[in-house]
């Protein structure tokens, strides 16, 4: 009887060590489970950081490039205009300088003219001396 409650007892034994070790092995399979896990919530925490670092960079640069073009934009505009407004200074000179030249011709003319008919009286007056 002892000797069956020592084979029984150490089945019981074998059997409490077998599920000893089971319940470790399903433990550690757990603990290695979570670590993984923990590890790819790393790694993609790490490639959301570096995607959204490549966005902002990217609208970044977009940004700079829009104002870049904004302001050469700006700039040709403004060379468009000054050019326009020295093209109407310009005109504006030159019919203001056709318009003297045209009434100093016309003063010319009546001078001329004027003269003209001074020396013609006077040749009248010497004819009539």
């Amino acid at each position: 009887m002892r000797r069956r409650q020592e084979v029984v007892d150490l089945q019981k034994f074998y059997l409490q060590k077998a599920e000893d070790k089971k319940a470790e092995e399903q433990l550690i399979e757990y603990l290695t489970w979570l670590e993984s896990e923990k590890q790819w919530k790393l790694k993609e925490d790490k490639w959301r950081k570096e995607d959204m670092a490549r966005v902002n960079l990217m609208k970044q640069v977009y940004e700079d490039r829009a104002k870049a073009i904004g302001a050469r934009q700006i700039m040709a505009d403004e060379d468009k205009w000054k050019l326009n407004y020295e093209k109407q200074v310009i005109d504006d000179e030159i019919s203001r300088m056709q318009a003297e030249a045209e009434e100093r011709k016309q003063r010319d003319a009546i001078v001329k003219k004027n003269h003209q008919t001074d020396i013609l009286k006077q040749i009248n007056e010497r004819d009539r001396e």
